[in-house]
């Protein structure tokens, strides 16, 4: 999965990032909060490794703890029902507590993926599609008018 370096090299911690997570670069923080680490998966789309639409890849030791089943079914997305939901998924984790709540949040990401699974068709996909452009449309509109 191709992405734009966010984080320092070589540091430890964990898997997961929370807001306030001291490994992620003055420029990492910019482009994550404009979803531009994200852009080089278009990519990996191309490449035919990841669809447009389908559930997010997941970090391996999540992937090793619970049902990642639908994975025989369908390849993995750039965008979903969780990343529409979760679109600020660094703040939410830092709302719950930290990273040790990030499980509640996977058991509704793993819901979603078994409903979009079982559910879905090009125009569904469409729809999500039209909306993760109108979520960061609104996303980027909000940050740039509340710069100094």
């Amino acid at each position: 999965l191709l992405k734009f370096r966010s984080m320092i090299i070589n540091r430890d911690g964990p898997k997961i990032t929370e807001k306030k997570d001291e490994r992620i670069t003055p420029l990492g923080k910019i482009l994550r909060r404009f979803k531009i680490d994200e852009l080089p998966q278009l990519i990996n789309i191309i490449k035919g490794d990841l669809n447009f639409v389908g559930p997010r890849p997941e970090v391996q030791e999540y992937v090793e703890k619970y049902n990642f089943s639908f994975l025989h079914k369908i390849r993995p997305g750039l965008t979903d029902y969780s990343s529409l939901i979760f679109f600020d998924e660094e703040k939410l984790l830092s709302d719950l507590g930290g990273i040790d709540n990030y499980y509640k949040i996977l058991e509704l990401k793993l819901d979603l993926v078994d409903y979009y699974v079982d559910t879905r068709n090009n125009w569904i996909d469409l729809k999500i599609i039209f909306l993760t452009i109108l979520l960061l449309l609104h996303y980027w509109s909000y940050y740039i008018t509340s710069l100094p």
